[in-house]
């Protein structure tokens, strides 16, 4: 049903655990720690009903956003998708994240990302400072916001090789301290603007918008056959 109303992706974890998959740590300032004892989860990764909704997403043409997924559940998703999609033509999107450059579970590691370009897939680029600095040696304000946020582009494009997996994921209007350059969608201008002065015209188009309508025009909707 959600495949027929148009749903072009699905998230299967959000925040804190809802009997469907585990996550990791998102919410700013609450340490990992904190998260654990505040909002316990089993170790598992994947319920049976969250295999059943992947299995099916691949069937509808629906795609998997594994955004705030635990590293646990990360792996068994990759693994059923490997299962149900021998030739990995089934994108896979991270809708709102960064590259783990400090110790942030949510945000995401080398192999992670390596997998998803490996998918023809996209890293969608959170516009938020908590995530956006870990691993940062200096202070948000002392890095700038720009610089932040080219610090997990240029990680991306070093583990993928190219600007081709690389998305403003935003989360604009989410439960975000957003950048003090772009505190709405207002800004998203001025945001395209320095992409281009960082990377040039033809991979600030990439960043900004072909790389989603890539994936969307060759995958959303495109049904997979499922295996087993």
């Amino acid at each position: 049903e959600l495949a027929r109303r148009g749903v072009a992706y699905i998230t299967l974890g959000h925040l804190f655990y809802r009997g469907i998959a585990t996550v990791a740590p998102a919410i700013p300032y609450l340490s990992e720690r904190d998260h654990e004892l505040l909002l316990p989860q089993p170790d598992e990764g994947l319920t049976p009903r969250a295999r059943a909704a992947i299995a099916t997403m691949a069937e509808e043409g629906i795609l998997l956003d594994v955004s705030h997924l635990s590293g646990v559940a990360l792996e068994e998703a990759f693994a059923l998708l490997d299962e149900i999609d021998l030739d990995r033509t089934l994108p896979v999107i991270a809708s709102h994240t960064g590259a783990r450059l400090g110790s942030q579970q949510y945000n995401l590691d080398d192999a992670t990302i390596e997998r998803i370009a490996a998918r023809g897939g996209l890293v969608g680029v959170i516009l938020a400072t908590h995530q956006l600095a870990d691993g940062c040696s200096e202070t948000p304000g002392d890095a700038g916001g720009a610089e932040l946020l080219f610090r997990h582009i240029d990680r991306i494009a070093a583990v993928t090789g190219s600007h081709r997996h690389t998305a403003i994921g935003s989360d604009l209007g989410g439960f975000i301290e957003p950048l003090p350059e772009l505190p709405s969608a207002a800004a998203l201008g001025t945001l395209r603007e320095a992409l281009e002065r960082r990377y040039g015209g033809e991979d600030a188009d990439l960043i900004s918008s072909d790389n989603v309508k890539r994936v969307l025009t060759t995958a959303w909707r495109r049904a997979r056959p499922v295996r087993g």
